[in-house]
């Protein structure tokens, strides 16, 4: 491609990052923004992440039947490929892994050209093993000028067979955010003159059959402890609306406000029994 952008990836991984007691807000607060669609990649003066909520086997499945995030993310950036064979065949802790002895240990990838834009409304998920080789080539479109992402993983929540969520699993997806957005900044080298911007979308409510609202608000919380500037939800078929409405009952009801002890906020989303949802099979 004759205008492949020239570009130093470089790979971290992080050990879990504790979590403060309290809400201490950074200035100015976290923006909050919810957009029509599904997950897109930005470019601009702000510095952007965008966020792979895959397996905690890090690209493991890009040569996979299935075409759910992870693998879409590879075919569009396919040089994330060569960076899990290359962290495969290291004897160090640089391993293509988000999670190790039950902690997260969220991974960054920066600059990863992203040469391809592929149209999912018709092969996502399941469908891709059984779209023909036309309709896949007709789903992608080469970009003429690919920009640089960077790419925040981290494993979705998983159920450990409960029907409500336990204080154990909103505790472990707090954790799981806060140190993978708290790492992203600790490990940015940039100027923080221009604001820091988080690409996400409903993480984990879709194969793993999240409540979208607690998974959405973890996010948040997480997102106002780490200091992360604007954190903007793709909201696919769901309304926009609703992620103000979550932000206004993080606090209003769940009392997530500045100097309120992040315990007490758990009690809060621990007694509100928030239900487990389907998985969707993809």
């Amino acid at each position: 491609m004759a205008n492949h952008p020239n570009a130093e990836v470089t790979v971290e991984r992080f050990n879990e990052i504790p979590i403060p007691e309290a809400f201490q807000p950074y200035s100015p607060l976290t923006a909050v923004k919810a957009s029509k669609g599904y997950f897109r990649y930005s470019v601009g003066d702000a510095h952007h992440c965008h966020m792979n909520f895959a397996y905690h086997d890090l690209f493991s499945g890009y040569g996979h039947f299935m075409f759910a995030q992870d693998e879409i993310q590879v075919a569009e950036h396919p040089l994330l490929a060569s960076v899990r064979e290359l962290m495969l065949a290291r004897a160090d802790r640089l391993r293509p892994s988000t999670v190790e002895d039950g902690a997260p240990t969220p991974i960054i990838i920066r600059s990863v050209p992203r040469t391809i834009s592929i149209d999912t409304r018709q092969i996502y998920g399941a469908r891709f093993a059984r779209s023909g080789d036309r309709l896949i080539r007709d789903s992608i479109n080469p970009i003429d000028s690919p920009q640089l992402s960077n790419i925040l993983a981290i494993e979705a929540p998983i159920s450990t067979g409960n029907r409500i969520y336990t204080r154990s699993e909103i505790e472990k997806a707090l954790s799981t955010a806060f140190s993978g957005f708290r790492a992203f900044i600790l490990g940015y080298t940039g100027s923080f003159t221009n604001p820091i911007v988080l690409h996400t979308s409903n993480w984990g409510c879709g194969a793993y059959g999240g409540n979208r609202q607690l998974m959405i608000s973890i996010q948040i919380i997480a997102a106002s402890l780490a200091g992360i500037s604007e954190i903007v939800f793709y909201c696919g078929a769901d309304p926009t609306d609703s992620i103000a409405e979550y932000e206004l009952q993080l606090k209003s009801r769940f009392k997530f406000r500045p100097g309120v002890k992040l315990a007490k906020v758990v009690d809060r989303l621990v007694a509100s029994a928030f239900p487990w949802g389907t998985p969707d099979g993809n």
